[in-house]
């Protein structure tokens, strides 16, 4: 890598590690980079997993510099268009006309412009950081009865990959720029020209996004935009935008992959070195989140000599926030990350280890809410608790993350009517 892509990547690192607000990436659990990896797909709708950020971040030792598609991704998710807008607005690096000898003497007043270009380079990236920042400020929302402007969208296929056609119309609205952001998150923005009418995205994955035609920072028009599965949907998560989208084992009662399958060409899910997420989005008329419960019979099946931790975390995703619980060896809590309404549970701040499990045997769990708190049952015993006080708004999809080969059972997902709203595991688009 150049030095000048070098020292821009420094930059960008610092400006989500300065957003995330979870300290130092040295510090980082796998839990962290799991969880980045998730909040960079749900706001760019491009995947780069754990494995890849460690990488980039330096956790991980690999030779090769970053593929084009990883530094387009992360340019994303901080707010620009692509890597080389991020680069065009990181000043260069300043350098000192000291040698690399001098710079390393003890002479304290021949050290000083070393110590000068890194306050100017910390500088640089505080000014970056305050800069992206106000660019995403809040948006105004404009009057909806603005007659001239219209916004709708509207799905091209059924199941998974997804284009979506955003139709719109400017006519009379002035503005420097215009632009479709694809979700609630200001980062997951896109350019559009006035003169024209139409834009396309695809989208590899499912989920409930919030799409908004914008004048510089003012709303126009927005609306909710729901990407579902075909039934039960299983994605191998791999490097790049695309998953695997992998065949559920036939005839039968529970939902797993075909181990000859997987020896043939995922044989790294069983170690632990792949993720599985298994998904039924937009299947049901949305629940509301007050009153819900879902209980599950799980498996994982993986190697324990390269995965210890034998994780899995279950979502409820709903239309303003999801609730995420995640389940491991007991030994592995410090790396667990639970989510909850507005409320992220860190388990290195948080004892977790009342959600530790052997997933190596079939468990049965519940995760029940009520009016924003979260009950969590292992085998048909209590362990947890927790509140949330913003309101996440009605669940419109499930997902199971295993970490490795995961099963699933059985999964009921209720309501106040007690009826079983998802649909049977013989329900899948493949």
């Amino acid at each position: 890598m150049a030095r000048h892509e070098n020292h821009t990547l420094e930059a960008c690192l610092a400006l989500i590690e300065e957003r995330e607000k979870w300290g130092p990436a040295g510090e980082w659990s796998t839990a962290d980079f799991e969880e980045l990896s998730d909040r960079i797909a749900g706001q760019t709708g491009r995947t780069l997993g754990a494995t890849t950020l460690k990488r980039v971040w330096g956790r991980v030792r690999y030779d090769s510099s970053p593929s084009r598609h990883t530094l387009d991704t992360l340019a994303l998710y901080v707010g620009a268009a692509s890597w080389r807008e991020f680069q065009g607005s990181v000043p260069d690096r300043p350098t000192s006309t000291e040698p690399l000898a001098v710079a390393a003497s003890d002479d304290p007043v021949r050290r000083l412009p070393v110590r000068m270009t890194s306050m100017v380079i910390m500088a640089a990236v505080a000014m970056l950081v305050v800069f992206w920042m106000a660019r995403d400020g809040s948006n105004l929302v404009a009057d909806p009865t603005d007659v001239n402007v219209s916004f709708s969208s509207r799905k091209v296929a059924d199941g998974l990959p997804n284009s979506v056609v955003f139709d719109y119309q400017l006519a009379g609205v002035d503005a420097d720029s215009f632009f479709i952001q694809q979700s609630w998150d200001p980062r997951l923005r896109h350019r559009v020209d006035p003169e024209n009418s139409q834009f396309t995205s695809i989208y590899y994955y499912p989920g409930h996004f919030q799409a908004k035609l914008m004048a510089d920072t003012l709303v126009l028009r927005e609306h909710a935009l729901v990407v579902p599965t075909n039934g039960w949907d299983i994605l191998v998560e791999r490097e790049g935008p695309t998953p695997i989208y992998a065949d559920p084992a036939s005839g039968e009662e529970s939902l797993r992959l075909d181990s000859g399958w997987i020896r043939s060409s995922v044989p790294d899910l069983l170690s632990g070195q792949r993720a599985m997420n298994v998904y039924a989005v937009g299947q049901f008329a949305p629940l509301p989140s007050q009153s819900a419960v879902l209980r599950t019979r799980i498996r994982l099946d993986v190697d324990t000599a390269f995965s210890a931790c034998q994780a899995a975390t279950i979502t409820l995703m709903a239309t303003t926030g999801w609730i995420a619980v995640p389940f491991a060896r007991t030994g592995c809590s410090s790396e667990m990350n639970m989510t909850v309404g507005d409320r992220r549970l860190d388990g290195q701040t948080t004892d977790l280890s009342a959600l530790g499990t052997d997933l190596s045997e079939w468990t049965d769990l519940v995760i029940a809410v009520r009016d924003r708190l979260v009950f969590i049952e292992i085998n048909g015993e209590p362990v947890y608790q927790a509140a949330y006080t913003q309101e996440i708004g009605d669940i419109i999809g499930l997902r199971y993350r295993f970490e490795g080969n995961g099963m699933i059972q059985t999964a009921e997902l209720t309501g106040s009517t007690g009826e079983n709203i998802l649909p049977p595991f013989a329900d899948h688009g493949l």
